[in-house]
């Protein structure tokens, strides 16, 4: 690391003095932190949570220690009140350097002071939220592939299709197996895999050269061109498309050569249903997927889209919409009409907070989370901003509304079946179909879980997938996963107090962009694929706060617990310490002795005046002499103060020290001080005369 110190004596006339030490890190790699520290206090060797008061003449300007304190994930979710790491390059060290020693000779003292504060300020501010570090594999493509196609077919196998190739990653022996894929009669085409997936037992390659398409069986690691319609493939690759493959049975949304928008029926049993031509307005399409039900008749197909905004009732131009329609829907009795869905409807997606007239219009992305209670459909968002929200809907408040809400614009009526019904193996009558056919879309609009968003941040994501892990408290915790743009991964714990614990994860060594991001939910296993890699990253590794008690348990993370190992994972040990909710528990917390200042002191009267780090904004924060009564305590915009007042010529000799208990943090401070805290703290030290000695110690 290295240290920076700036040590401004007392003047000619003797008025003020200034002492403020500056410590910065050598390696961005390294989660350490930022610390402020007056050059009168020592560190007390490699101890990282200690730091022992010593006098000016026993401290030199220059000194050496390593800091390996551990990073807490911010509380709130928000980026501004999150707290974490500040990442120093080598170019900007120099720079730093530069202009620090520049302002130290052309600028005034207090100019100067000013000057450093706010650039550390920026420095400190520029990694609030939490970035963890953790083990993971990691399997390079031989070569880049510029539309990738992902494919998960085993718990520890990987199919990844490429131009002209489809690898295979295996995590278990970390074997990359290559397979060349060419057409029978243009063995130069470039082919870009489109699709991978199973179908019939056998795994299927889909695959456009731009101008002509084919499809491959891989059987016994032996692949051959397989014929499929052509909706199994676009034209381009890089066209907007959608197959989904429920066992033997697949529908798209690609048409072939013509340029309609439909949801369509392409393989399997007959019939082959598609939806009517104005069903959706230029859509954007983002998932399809399939909700099972306890009767086979009643299973759905839910299609999730963005569509032209052509109706009064909101002023955005592009509005995301949910169509569903029943899977074994056998069309209407209609016969103009025969081979159309005779049950698909539509509703708009709503996300965002009604009561401040707060909303994200634009789905970005769709999970289905089969929980061990229910089942929900998981959101992203973006507004114009480009910032995110996440929404989630639980699967019978959808149904519900499908089912219950009348159809927009529909003038009244009677119809001995509802539109959208699932009938048992009949087809549906031709004034339900027409009624249906002609409004589509509900009145009623699909509203989140709880009325509002589970998360909203000033970042944008790209992909969501949600976990589901049962913590020691007997209770499931759901843990959103979101790929950043830039490469990372936000990893998001939802308490049901609406809290959240939130953690950055940085799988790569430099910016990428997250194409693909796959959970295996049986081994709570996260693939993180780009155009050049895939990583596989374990949810439970804890190794990351595997420091101390306090930061297993102030992560709050429910995959880990703190045990006599140190902090281990959950699903493979299941006892320790663990507190989901507050993130402290007593067990971990430990007093701090603190060696007094040696030396004579002013005679003069001193405010000392302690201010612990920000406080979360269900915290709540105590002080307390050591084996002594609670002292005065007030929380001012989210910090809490103590003054202590000492009388003129009184020398203060005090043994151990002060320590500021938080809700879900531990400060100790004493006559210098010792600062114990899982999240990075900025200490200010400022001695101005003779008259006072003012501690700050603001929480990042």
């Amino acid at each position: 690391m290295l240290f920076i110190s700036f040590v401004y004596l007392k003047d000619l006339l003797s008025k003020s003095k200034l002492i403020f030490v500056v410590y910065l890190q050598l390696k961005p790699e390294i989660p350490y932190i930022l610390e402020y520290k007056p050059s009168f206090f020592r560190g007390g060797g490699n101890c990282p949570q200690r730091t022992h008061a010593r006098h000016l003449a026993d401290t030199p300007l220059f000194t050496h220690t390593h800091t390996h304190t551990p990073l807490r994930p911010g509380m709130d979710g928000r980026v501004p009140n999150s707290a974490g790491a500040a990442y120093v390059s080598k170019d900007q060290k120099k720079e730093l350097l530069l202009f620090i020693f520049s302002s130290f000779i052309s600028m005034s003292l207090l100019r100067c002071l000013v000057f450093q504060l706010s650039m550390y300020f920026i420095l400190c501010l520029a990694g609030m939220i939490s970035r963890t570090e953790q083990s993971q594999d990691v399997l390079e493509f031989p070569m880049k592939q510029r539309y990738p196609v992902f494919y998960l077919y085993s718990p520890d196998k990987l199919y990844v299709g490429g131009t002209n190739i489809l690898y295979l990653l295996d995590f278990t022996t970390k074997e990359i197996n290559k397979t060349a894929i060419h057409l029978k009669d243009c063995t130069d085409c470039m082919i870009y895999v489109t699709l991978a997936g199973q179908l019939n037992r056998s795994l299927i390659i889909c695959g456009t050269s731009g101008t002509r398409t084919a499809c491959w069986k891989l059987e016994e690691n032996k692949i051959q061109q397989y014929s499929l319609p052509e909706e199994f493939v676009p034209r381009m690759p890089e066209n907007n498309n959608l197959v989904l493959i429920i066992e033997n049975e697949v529908y798209s949304t690609n048409n072939g050569r013509r340029d309609k928008y439909i949801f369509k029926k392409i393989y399997g049993q007959q019939p082959f249903l598609y939806t009517g031509d104005g069903f959706m307005r230029k859509p954007h399409y983002i998932k399809a997927l399939v909700v099972d039900s306890k009767e086979k008749y009643q299973d759905k197909i839910l299609l999730f889209f963005r569509e032209d905004n052509e109706n009064v009732r909101s002023t955005e131009k592009r509005i995301s919409m949910v169509a569903r329609m029943c899977k074994e829907d056998s069309g209407p009795t209609k016969l103009s009409s025969y081979y159309m869905f005779s049950t698909a409807l539509k509703s708009r997606l709503i996300c965002g907070y009604p009561k401040k007239g707060q909303y994200f219009p634009h789905l970005q992305d769709v999970f289905l989370l089969k929980g061990i209670e229910e089942n929900l459909i998981y959101g992203l968002f973006t507004n114009a901003w480009n910032h995110s929200a996440v929404c989630s809907y639980n699967l019978l408040d959808i149904e519900k509304t499908f089912s219950s809400s009348s159809l927009w614009n529909a003038p009244a009526s009677n119809l001995a079946i509802r539109p959208g019904t699932c009938i048992l193996g009949d087809r549906t009558p031709e004034d339900t179909f027409n009624r249906a056919s002609k409004y589509p879309e509900l009145q009623d609009w699909i509203e989140p879980s709880g009325k509002e968003a589970v998360f909203q941040n000033l970042s944008h994501y790209r992909k969501i997938v949600v976990d589901e892990v049962k913590a020691l408290d007997g209770n499931s915790y759901r843990v959103i996963l979101l790929a950043a743009a830039g490469g990372s991964v936000q990893k998001l714990v939802v308490m049901d107090n609406g809290d959240h614990s939130v953690h950055m994860i940085n799988p790569f060594n430099e910016t990428k962009e997250i194409l693909s991001l796959i959970l295996e939910p049986t081994m709570h296993v996260l693939y993180v694929g780009t155009n050049t890699e895939v990583i596989r990253l374990p949810l439970d590794d804890c190794t990351a706060y595997n420091e101390t008690c306090e930061a297993c348990v102030s992560s709050r993370d429910p995959y880990c617990s703190w045990t006599e190992s140190g902090c281990q994972s959950v699903l493979k040990q299941a006892q320790g310490l663990q507190n989901i909710t507050h993130g402290v528990d007593a067990r971990c917390l430990k007093q701090s002795t603190f060696m007094p200042i040696r030396g004579n002191v002013s005679g003069r009267k001193k405010d000392y005046g302690l201010i612990s780090p920000a406080l979360p904004q269900d915290g709540a924060c105590c002080w307390r002499e050591e084996n002594n009564d609670l002292k005065i305590c007030i929380t001012h915009n989210g910090t809490c103060t103590l003054l202590l007042e000492y009388p003129e010529n009184q020398r203060q000799e005090q043994q151990g020290g002060m320590q500021c208990v938080a809700l879900k943090r531990t400060l100790n401070v004493g006559n210098g001080f010792a600062a114990q805290s899982q999240q990075p703290v900025l200490i200010v030290v400022l001695l101005m005369g003779h008259l006072k000695l003012i501690y700050l110690c603001f929480g990042l």
